[in-house]
């Protein structure tokens, strides 16, 4: 026997269709069928999904601010390091530096270091200095002592070889390691406050700036 409705098969006992829970109908005495009293079981309806929980608009703002403030700290970073770059750059051309064989003398007082440098215009760590006087100055303007040797990167100063009279002088400067000679041209006031602390004698460029600079030579020559 077959259910009306779903045609699923059906036994002999059964009141309802086990597939579609139709009734099957009873046969009577005559064995005509006929449908059933007993109301068929409601279809049992499957659970509604839970309703989709509402995103969380708070997270979303927490996240933009942390966004907004890693990015405020990146730009300040980026400002600073910017200004220390410029700083720094200034300073490097602002420092005091007097060039091997330029013609024009710098001022040093009797404190000013003075730190030769090499072509590289790293700090040479073992020289001689040698000063001569130039045209405002003669050789009674020098001191007790008219050549040092100096080891070490520290520098030297005019007032090392003692008792130089104001004026300007050459100091000529040899490396014992390369064995090159170059020349400085200062102006020696002993007791000028203007004076730099410090003075850097450098290679100008790639040009080897020393005993070779004809200006310099013309200001020597008698």
């Amino acid at each position: 026997m077959q259910c009306t409705r779903c045609g699923a098969q059906l036994r002999s006992q059964n009141k309802f269709c086990p597939v579609c829970g139709a009734p099957v109908p009873r046969r009577s005495a005559n064995g005509s069928a006929r449908p059933s009293s007993t109301a068929a079981f409601p279809a049992v309806a499957a659970p509604a999904p839970p309703p989709a929980q509402p995103a969380e608009r708070g997270g979303s703002g927490v996240l933009i601010a942390v966004v907004a403030v890693a990015v405020a700290a990146v730009a300040v970073v980026a400002v600073a390091l910017i200004f220390a770059w410029r700083g720094s750059a200034a300073s490097s051309d602002n420092r005091n530096v007097v060039y091997y064989g330029q013609a024009d003398a710098v001022t040093v007082s009797a404190v000013t270091l003075i730190v030769p440098c090499d072509s590289s215009n790293e700090p040479i760590e073992e020289y001689a200095v040698v000063i001569k006087p130039a045209d405002t100055a003669s050789e009674d303007a020098l001191g007790r002592i008219t050549e040092l040797e100096v080891e070490g990167t520290s520098g030297f100063t005019v007032g090392n070889f003692g008792g130089v009279e104001d004026g300007e002088f050459v100091l000529n400067i040899e490396d014992h390691r390369s064995g090159r000679t170059r020349n400085v041209l200062v102006s020696y006031d002993v007791d000028n406050v203007d004076a730099p602390a410090e003075l850097r004698a450098e290679e100008q460029g790639a040009a080897d700036n020393n005993t070779d600079n004809p200006s310099l030579l013309e200001r020597l020559l008698p």
